[in-house]
């Protein structure tokens, strides 16, 4: 059963980061805060929620590729 939880929940992460690479922030947000709901610890979820907001908030980079660049350590 943990096996298969496990299968669903990565199988979910995959296509929210999917459509975080598009720049679908809104709804990659929504997808990441479910899967926030069946793994409430998973920090790599946490971390993509938050950059989702700052990309709603400031909107996505003119030169987004998908990829996300640190600014700082």
């Amino acid at each position: 059963a943990a096996d298969e939880k496990e299968r669903v929940f990565i199988t979910h992460f995959e296509e929210a980061f999917k459509i975080y690479e598009l720049g679908d922030f809104e709804k990659a947000k929504l997808l990441f805060e479910a899967c926030l709901a069946e793994k409430p610890d998973d920090q790599a979820t946490g971390l993509f929620i938050e950059r989702c907001h700052k990309f709603i908030e400031r909107g996505k980079p003119s030169s987004w590729d998908g990829a996300y660049t640190l600014l700082q350590k």
